[in-house]
Formats: C-alpha cells, sequence, structure tokens
C-alpha cells in the first residue's frame, strides 16, 4: 500500500464529488454548530453580567449539560454521516450512482451496530493508551477500517473487529503515517479556522458571536470528510492488495477505478 497513491486518491475524490461528500457531513454536524453557539453565547452573557444570578448560579451546571450534549452528537450523529459518506465512497469505487438521502437510507439499519463499534473502541484504544500510549496506537491502527467493514460487508460486531485486524496485519507502520499526516492537516485547518475565529471575536455582539461559530463549524467541516475518504482508501487498498478486490469488480464490469 503506497501513502502517496491513497492520499492522492483521496483528495481525486473530494475534489470531484464535493457537493455529495460535503453534503452527507454537513447535516450530521450541523448539531454541532448550534451547540456551539448556544454554549458561546450563554458564555458571553454570564461573563458581561446579561443574566440573572441565578443562571450564573448554575453556570457550572449548563457547562455540563452542554458537555454531554456535545458527547451524545459526537456518539450518536457523526457516526452516522461518516457511515453515509463511506457507503457514498463505496459507490463511486464501483461505478454507481447514489446521492444524499440514498447513502443515509442505505446506512440507517446499520446504525446500532456502528454505535456499538465507536464504543468498543473507544474502550479498546482508550485504555490501551493508558500503558504508555503504544497499545492504543497499535490498537487504533488494528481498528483503523471498522466503519468500512460495517458498512461495506455487514459484518457482525466482534466479527467486524476482527476482520479490520486482518487486514491491517502487516501495515501498521503505512497506517500510522497516513493517520499521523491526516492528523496534521486537520489540525493545521481546524487551527487556522480557530485562530480566524478569535480574531473576527472583537465584541461580545450576537454578530460576533455567530461568525465565531461559524469559523470553528467551517474548520471542523472542512477537514472532517478527509478523515473518513482516507479511511475508505485505505480499506480499499488493503482488500486489492490482499484479496485482489479490485480485480473481480472487474471481472463483474462494475468497478470505475479512481486513479
Amino acid at each position: 500500500m503506497k501513502i502517496g497513491r491513497v492520499l492522492d486518491r483521496s483528495f481525486k475524490i473530494l475534489r470531484d464529488n464535493l457537493l455529495l461528500i460535503y453534503g452527507a457531513i454537513v447535516i450530521v454536524y450541523l448539531p454541532v454548530f448550534i451547540l456551539h453557539f448556544v454554549m458561546r453565547y450563554t458564555e458571553v452573557a454570564v461573563q458581561t453580567a446579561a443574566v440573572g444570578p441565578f443562571f450564573q448560579v448554575s453556570n457550572l451546571l449548563a457547562a455540563w449539560m452542554g458537555a454531554a450534549v456535545g458527547w451524545l452528537i459526537w456518539m450518536f450523529i457523526v457516526p452516522l454521516g461518516t457511515m453515509a459518506v463511506t457507503f457514498a465512497i463505496f459507490a463511486i469505487y464501483t461505478g454507481r450512482s447514489v446521492g444524499i438521502g440514498g447513502a443515509y437510507r442505505e446506512v440507517l439499519s446499520l446504525f446500532l451496530r456502528a454505535l456499538g463499534l465507536t464504543l468498543l473502541k473507544g474502550l479498546i484504544v482508550g485504555v490501551g493508551m493508558l500503558f504508555c500510549f503504544v497499545p492504543g496506537i497499535i490498537a487504533a491502527i488494528a481498528l483503523y477500517v471498522v466503519f468500512p467493514v460495517c458498512v461495506i460487508e455487514k459484518l457482525p460486531l466482534f466479527q467486524t473487529l476482527e476482520r479490520s485486524y486482518r487486514l491491517t496485519k502487516r501495515n501498521t507502520m503505512t497506517i500510522f503515517v497516513i493517520g499521523f499526516l491526516v492528523a496534521v492537516i486537520q489540525y493545521a485547518v481546524t487551527g487556522a479556522c480557530s485562530m480566524g475565529g478569535d480574531a473576527i471575536f472583537t465584541s461580545p455582539s450576537a454578530l460576533s458571536i455567530t461568525a465565531h461559530a461559524l469559523m470553528s463549524f467551517l474548520g471542523v467541516v472542512l477537514i472532517a470528510p478527509l478523515d473518513v475518504v482516507v479511511t475508505a482508501l485505505v480499506y480499499f487498498e488493503l482488500r486489492e492488495e490482499k484479496e485482489g478486490f479490485d480485480l473481480e469488480l472487474r471481472a463483474q464490469g462494475v468497478v470505475e477505478r479512481m486513479s
């Protein structure tokens, strides 16, 4: 598996399918923008004493509630968008046509399984991180393609984990480098947007708060699809390398190579 090839194909998919991929992502990330806006607005209101004493006393509780809502969004809504984009990429890969609504319809039945994968993967990687990070990183690499396996192969929960491990085996360093490069790009984009939002936030006005929230939202949405696309492409590359997946699809007359 070639790192440059994976990244090049990923950017090509993003460029050629902007409306489909970003449309699917924006739908699920809108609640994130709303949450960020509300929390920022209440924070400014408390700091400027624009609210009553009771709200100021309960500000800590409000912050905890906001964090809980944010966690629920990331756990329940974002995986759904990840699956929809993954299916859209699979459709592109196999030369089929799919819309945003069609992609979501295809993956809705897998939502509970994806939720279980999110929780189980997070638990495994989290426990691994407690032991000097290295076991956690190894676990994250071994489970790198669980979502593509879930969406495309529709295996049961633990078989999905095992399948991801078997596909990523002997490609640990390559996947680590790919993941690291994607993380650097994500950090650079979100950091730049965050700095832009801080520069815009010059006064505690509704316009300034909205602009700050929009910049933060833009930073997340701009880069979120890249991780999903790269993960899907790693999955396809691994199957091509180990199982001749592209040759199998070519023999069926359905594959459209993304090269």
